[in-house]
């Protein structure tokens, strides 16, 4: 169970980390996220989705066929798709921080800048501001995206395995 969930984790990490790659350098994405909507974010996010389906159906179905004798408990499919989908999100979560740190540190600085642009349109006094910085600091740093980024795929994995266990389940006979 952990080979599979493993390798097919760190395959997918590494297409994910391809797809964000290709997003930011096309500009069709921001891996922080603006807060803006564009159609090339959506596109990217149904295909990261769409990868992170691949490649957990794809660690079942080698756990059940090659490892477990044809045989796929809902709960072993659970437990397989969960496993890729947290190797998947650390990968990712690794390559957000360094993205943030190293290559494109003005990314955070911009969205911050935004943010308090977006105060100071809100009609907030700059005391009121000063003082909700410190909350959007600590919200919009390096660490905290790249940790968050780990949760949100153990959740999107945890529904995507839902389904997937009960579609590719096969009981003993």
């Amino acid at each position: 169970m952990w080979q599979k969930a493993l390798n097919n984790g760190i395959i997918g990490g590494l297409v994910s980390i391809a797809l964000t790659l290709i997003g930011t350098l096309t500009g069709m994405m921001d891996p922080v996220g603006s807060g803006e909507f564009s159609t090339g974010s959506a596109i990217f996010s149904v295909l990261g989705i769409a990868i992170s389906i691949f490649f957990i159906r794809r660690a079942m179905i080698q756990f059940r066929d090659e490892d477990n004798g044809g045989i796929l408990s809902y709960g072993q499919g659970l437990g397989v798709g969960i496993l890729t989908a947290l190797v998947m999100g650390i990968l990712s979560a690794l390559y957000l921080y360094v993205h943030l740190t190293m290559i494109d540190p003005e990314a955070i600085s911009a969205m911050q800048e935004q943010v308090r642009q977006g105060m100071e349109d809100g009609g907030m006094t700059e005391e009121e501001i000063e003082s909700a910085e410190g909350m959007t600091n600590l919200f919009s740093s390096a660490p905290f995206f790249a940790i968050s980024s780990i949760f949100s795929s153990v959740f999107i994995g945890l529904i995507i395995s839902l389904i997937v266990a009960a579609l590719t389940k096969r009981d003993a006979a």
